[in-house]
Formats: structure tokens, sequence, C-alpha cells
């Protein structure tokens, strides 16, 4: 496929997925109004998603990003060692809402269940997708060239957490989790990239973070999801700060992750492909 192709095909594939996340969210205030239980109306609207997810891979015909490469995860998985500490601190954190959980077993596997569907939708749309495609129109034979196409992936998984304006949030405190998802974004395609593309093992671990981080905000004891997903204040004083800070340890733990040492072995592979 020629470069002209791959941008034509990136293109579409980034408006097919902003369609769904729209159609999704669309999805979400439909099911919350019929649905009375949190739990399995955040499940049901997570689900359609997942449908939509798995209908655009069927459609641009790239059902190999699920193929399970293996050959660089002995060596990749503790690139996401970042998220191994942010979970177990929110699991410490959290234990308090864990021993106090008011949820029945059903909503535990309710909320299981969605949080597995989470890692599923945005893994397979955002790393599957997007940023395989990305790394087609830059090419893979430099850091600057892999770096650049994580940017712009990342970016665009950051930016489309703007929709949630819709819940009610204020722009700053939404703007803030767009930012920090967008650094958040690269860090994560860096780790996909280290462990070979591998996409279930960022799916596994997307999902484990995400379920830890809404047991540590008390999800479990009645906590709305939506406050959850977007949070309702923000002073500019912490915006800056939790700029700086989140953003910067996501960033310079990319940049080591993507060190020469552990990138060059990457490069010579895919040029070899």
């Amino acid at each position: 496929m020629n470069e002209k192709a791959n941008i034509k095909e990136l293109i579409l594939i980034i408006v097919a997925s902003l369609v769904s996340v729209i159609i999704y969210h669309a999805a979400s205030k439909l099911i919350e109004d019929v649905v009375s239980d949190t739990f399995l109306s955040a499940f049901l609207a997570e689900a359609v998603f997942a449908v939509l997810a798995f209908l655009i891979v069927l459609a641009f015909r790239k059902m190999y990003i699920f193929n399970n490469h293996r050959t660089h995860m002995k060596s990749g998985w503790p690139s996401a060692g970042l998220l191994f500490i942010m979970m177990l601190f929110y699991f410490v954190m959290g234990l308090g809402n864990l021993i106090d959980s008011s949820a029945t077993g059903l909503q535990w596997l309710l909320l299981i269940g969605h949080c597995i569907l989470i890692g599923f939708c945005e893994e397979t749309i955002f790393r599957g997708l997007i940023q395989r495609q990305f790394h087609c129109v830059f090419g893979e034979d430099s850091f600057r060239h892999v770096f650049l196409a994580m940017v712009c992936a990342g970016t665009v998984f950051g930016l489309t957490h703007m929709i949630n304006l819709t819940r009610g949030a204020s722009f700053l405190a939404v703007a803030f989790q767009a930012i920090i998802n967008i650094f958040a974004g690269i860090y994560y395609c860096a780790v996909f990239y280290r462990v070979g593309k591998n996409l279930w093992f960022m799916i596994i671990l997307h999902g484990l973070y995400d379920l830890i981080g809404l047991i540590n905000q008390g999800r479990l004891n009645g906590t709305a999801l939506g406050n959850v997903i977007a949070p309702q204040k923000m002073t500019g004083k912490s915006f800056g700060l939790g700029v700086l800070v989140l953003g910067g340890i996501y960033l310079l733990s990319t940049l080591f992750i993507l060190r020469p040492k552990k990138l060059k072995p990457l490069l010579i592979k895919n040029l070899n492909d």
C-alpha cells in the first residue's frame, strides 16, 4: 500500500472511530434512562461500543491485529512498570472501598465485564487500529518516526475524551482529562510497541488498570460512573500542577522505555518484516 493510500485509510479509520465514540456516548445516555442499575447500564453501553469496534476491524479487514504476538513479550512486558506501580498504589488506597463494598455479586461481575470491554474497545481502536496505521504512514525505521506515530495516536486518544463535556463536567476538568490522556496514550503506545504489538496484553492490562481505578474511586460504593469518568471541578492551579506532574511522569516513562538499547531490536525486526 502506497503512502497516499495509507493516509487515506488512516483518515477513514479515525473518522469511523470518532463516529463510534459518539454513538457509544449517545447509547450510554439512552441506556442510563432505561436501565436503573448503573452497573448493568455501564456494561450494556460498553457492549455496544465493543460491537462497534469489532465492526470497524471487520470493515477495514484488520483481523490480524488480534494475532497473539509473543516474540517480544518476555523483554517488553516490564515496560508497563509504571502502570503496575499505579495499580498497586490505587489498590492500597482503595482497600477501604473494597472492604466496605455494598455491591452484589452480580454487580461485581458486571463491573469486571465492563472493565474488560473498556480494555477491548479502547485498545482495539486506539492501539490496534489507529496507532498501527500511523506507523504505516510514518514508517518504523527510526526513533523519530516511531515516536511521531505514538504522539499522533496518543493525541487522538486524549482528545476523544473531550466528549465528556456532554456529561456536564466543567471545560477545565475535561481539558485536564484530555491532556493527561494524551500523555497516557503516548505511554500506552510505547508499551504496545515494546511488547511487539501484542494487543491482548494491552487489553488485559488496560482492563485491570481501570478495574482497580474504579474500585479506588468508590464505584463499588455507589459513586456514579459519570462522576468517575468526568470530574466535575478543577482549579487553574491544580490543572497546571497536575499536567506538569502527571504529564511529566508519563513522558519520562515513555522516553525511558523507548531508549535506543530497547528500541533498536524492534526497528531492525520491523525493517525485515
